[in-house]
C-alpha cells in the first residue's frame, strides 16, 4: 500500500524574519525625516501664497480708499477697551459686510468676499485669543493661528523706536512668550528691524506701508536675539 507523502511548505526562517523586519524598520526610519520635510515646506508654501493673496488685497485696497486697511482708524487698533486688533480690523476692511459696532470692540454683521475671498469653513477668519473675525494665517494642521497685521502709522519716520512706524499692541492679544521663545515688544522690534539701513537709529521695514507675519513651522513669532525660531513667514524679504 502506497502511501502519500505530504510535502512541507518552504517557509521563513525566524533570522530571515528579523532581517526583513530590520531592513523595513531602516527604510522607514530614512524615509520618514524626507517626507516629514516635505509636508512641512507644503504647510510654508500654502502659507505664503496666502500672505501674498492677502498683501495684494491690501494694495488694491489702498488704491481705492487711499490708506492702507486701518491706517486711517488706528486709534481703533490695539489691545485696549473699544479696540480690535490688527488682524480684526485686516478683516474688517478686507472682507464685505463687515464693521465695528459704534466706539466698541463688537464686530457686526456678516463675512462676504470683497477684497479678499472668504472661504467659509476654511478658516480664513476664526475666533482665537477670544477674538472673533481674526484672519488666520491658513495653517494646514490643527494649530491655525493668527495672520498679524500691522499698517504703518501715518506720518512716522520709518524708525522702529517708541512704536513710530508700527505698534506691537496692534496684535498683542495673540501673543505669549512660551518654549523659550519671547513673543514680546523687543522680539518684534528685532524682527521687523531692516538690517540693511545701519547708524543709531533702526529702521524698520515696509515703514510706508505693512507689515504681514505668520508663525514658521514651529508654529511661535518671533526670532530671540540668537536668530532661533527665525522661520517666520512675511511679506517681506529679509
Amino acid at each position: 500500500m502506497n502511501e502519500l507523502k505530504r510535502k512541507s511548505k518552504p517557509g521563513f526562517t525566524l533570522i530571515e524574519l528579523l532581517v526583513v523586519v530590520t531592513i523595513i524598520a531602516l527604510l522607514v526610519a530614512i524615509i520618514s525625516p524626507s517626507v516629514s520635510k516635505a509636508l512641512d515646506m507644503a504647510k510654508k508654501t500654502h502659507v505664503a501664497a496666502f500672505i501674498s493673496s492677502v498683501s495684494n488685497a491690501a494694495m488694491q485696497y489702498k488704491n481705492d480708499n487711499t490708506y492702507f486697511p486701518g491706517q486711517e482708524m488706528a486709534d481703533r487698533i490695539g489691545d485696549g477697551s473699544g479696540e480690535v486688533s490688527g488682524s480684526q480690523m485686516l478683516a474688517i476692511c478686507l472682507l464685505g459686510g463687515l464693521e465695528l459696532n459704534g466706539s466698541t470692540s463688537e464686530i457686526t454683521g456678516t463675512p462676504e468676499s470683497d477684497y479678499l475671498t472668504f472661504k467659509d469653513g476654511k478658516t480664513t477668519t476664526d475666533t482665537l485669543a477670544s477674538r472673533p473675525y481674526t484672519v488666520t494665517d491658513m495653517w494646514k494642521g490643527d494649530d491655525v493661528r493668527a495672520l498679524l497685521y500691522y499698517p504703518s502709522r501715518v506720518g512716522n519716520n520709518g524708525t522702529i523706536a517708541n512704536d513710530d512706524a508700527f505698534v506691537y499692541e496692534d496684535n498683542e492679544a495673540y501673543l505669549s512668550s512660551s518654549d523659550g521663545f519671547p513673543e514680546d515688544a523687543g522680539s518684534f522690534r528685532t524682527a521687523i528691524t531692516d538690517s540693511r539701513f545701519g547708524g543709531t537709529t533702526p529702521k524698520a521695514y515696509n515703514s510706508d506701508t505693512f507689515i504681514l507675519i505668520s508663525p514658521g513651522i514651529n508654529r511661535n513669532y518671533f526670532a530671540d536675539s540668537d536668530g532661533k525660531n527665525d522661520d517666520d513667514l512675511m511679506n517681506f524679504d529679509k
